[in-house]
Order: C-alpha cells, then sequence, then structure tokens
C-alpha cells in the first residue's frame, strides 16, 4: 500500500527517521530497486542518525510557498517534497 501514490508519501520519510532512525549507506545501500528486499534485511543497522522533529512545511494540503520553502532551508536544512504530475508526464 502506498497510501494512494504511486511513490508513497514524502513525510513518511521524515516519520521514518524520527521513529527508527536513518542507518549509514554502509549498512544499508541505496538501491535503485526494492523488490525483494525487507526491512528485516537491515535489522542489524544501527540508527546512525535520528530526527527530533518533522513536521508539515505550510500545513497539512501541502500548500507552501517557494518563499517558505527557501527559508525553511535557510534556517532549518533540507526538506523531503514530492510533487504530482499529470499523466502526460
Amino acid at each position: 500500500m502506498t497510501e494512494g501514490c504511486a511513490g508513497g508519501w514524502a513525510i513518511f520519510d521524515g516519520f521514518f527517521a524520527e521513529q527508527g532512525g536513518i542507518p549509514t549507506e554502509k549498512c544499508a545501500p541505496y538501491k535503485e530497486k526494492t523488490k525483494g528486499i525487507k526491512c528485516s534485511d537491515f535489522a542489524k543497522c544501527p540508527a546512525h542518525t535520528r530526527l527530533t522533529n518533522s513536521y508539515y512545511l505550510g500545513g497539512y494540503n501541502f500548500d507552501a510557498t517557494e518563499m517558505q520553502i527557501r527559508k525553511e532551508i535557510l534556517y532549518n536544512g533540507p526538506v523531503v517534497t514530492d510533487m504530482a504530475a499529470g499523466d502526460d508526464f
């Protein structure tokens, strides 16, 4: 289940990093395709980094302005986002 989107919801990255932490690239290397890979494959990877707070910028409906996003990056660092692309994309 992808929560209604083919790629899932970007905010879940923040929630995951708060609750479970982020392992190192060495322990859990990035893979282009993840078919057949299970979370349990990485059970022995310790959390290297953990977020203390993730939140919706601009509210739950993702209506942040470009200026709000710029300020967020300037004051607090990277943001996770997604976009809706039409069928012609």
